[in-house]
């Protein structure tokens, strides 16, 4: 979350070959009660197209129920993946009929990548890394803005949902089917970038995926309801927002997320702040000899 993947999917979205809806992670809600389930009745698309109305995120992809379920009931019978894919296509063909490919968006997959190859053997996955810091100071000024708590606001569950989700999904490097980018770089130097991704999916970059935010504008790709903490979507990339953390977070909630996440800080390439750098490495060696004492003392892993 916060790490820059509604403004990757509104870029890729912009591409004329790509159709990605918001968000709403349908698949995954229905998969334990209809993942193994052949749907070859029509009254059983009924009782599935009930749950993915139900999901008032897919709600805002704005599909009429009945011409839906007609398709489906059109090209029974369907296996679960044959109906996710067709809810995607349904969505292309009524918001962008010339896209060749479609996706989804959804920061929770990087805790279901085997899942999702699983279903979808031939998936290709972006995964977009954010400075853990940076993901945290957009969570607390999210968090103010909607006058609401949505995101972890303590340093401690800030920290544990970045590095988790992070070690998680880079299990998967080394797949062909598998890429990063860094938000940073993403918005330093987005054609760059765009044509990287662009090269990774097969396609040929498009100028049109750099004028996002007016085109979330126009055709409104980010729903309303969500414009509060993606209010940044409907103009040009801010390089601004890179180091903006820096102001939102105090020097102790800096400190405190730099000892509990600085191994993957910088095998990330971000760098600590400099005077922290030796208290972190400190730190980590007072840790090290802990545990082996404690290994030697109690004769248990640690």
């Amino acid at each position: 979350d916060r790490s820059g993947t509604t403004m990757l999917r509104l870029m890729l979205t912009c591409h004329p070959d790509i159709a990605i809806p918001p968000e709403s992670l349908f698949a995954l809600e229905l998969y334990p009660l209809w993942g193994e389930v052949r749907l070859e009745q029509a009254a059983q698309i009924e009782t599935i197209c009930n749950g993915l109305y139900d999901n008032e995120m897919f709600g805002e992809w704005q599909l009429d129920r009945a011409a839906l379920e007609q398709a489906l009931v059109d090209r029974l019978p369907l296996s679960f993946v044959d109906f996710v894919r067709l809810v995607y296509l349904a969505y292309a063909r009524q918001h962008q009929p010339a896209a060749t490919h479609w996706g989804d968006k959804n920061p929770r997959y990087t805790m279901h990548l085997a899942w999702l190859w699983r279903l979808f053997p031939d998936a290709k996955v972006i995964h977009i890394i954010r400075d853990g810091r940076g993901v945290f100071g957009s969570f607390r000024d999210t968090n103010r803005k909607a006058g609401c708590t949505i995101w972890p606001e303590a340093v401690s569950a800030a920290a544990r949902s970045w590095t988790r989700r992070l070690t998680k999904a880079r299990q998967h490097r080394g797949n062909p089917n598998y890429t990063e980018i860094f938000y940073e770089e993403l918005v330093e130097s987005p054609e760059t970038e765009l044509r990287r991704v662009c090269q990774f999916l097969e396609l040929e970059f498009d100028p049109m995926m750099l004028d996002f935010g007016e085109a979330n504008r126009r055709e409104e790709l980010v729903p309303k309801r969500q414009l509060v903490w993606h209010n940044a979507t409907l103009g040009p990339v801010q390089g601004s927002r890179i180091a903006a953390w820096q102001q939102v977070l105090t020097p102790s909630d800096i400190a405190r997320f730099e000892l509990m996440t600085g191994h993957h800080l910088l095998s990330c390439g971000y760098p600590l702040q400099e005077s922290r750098v030796g208290r972190f490495r400190v730190v980590n060696t007072i840790a090290l000899y802990g545990a082996t004492f404690l290994r030697k003392f109690l004769g248990m892993n640690v």
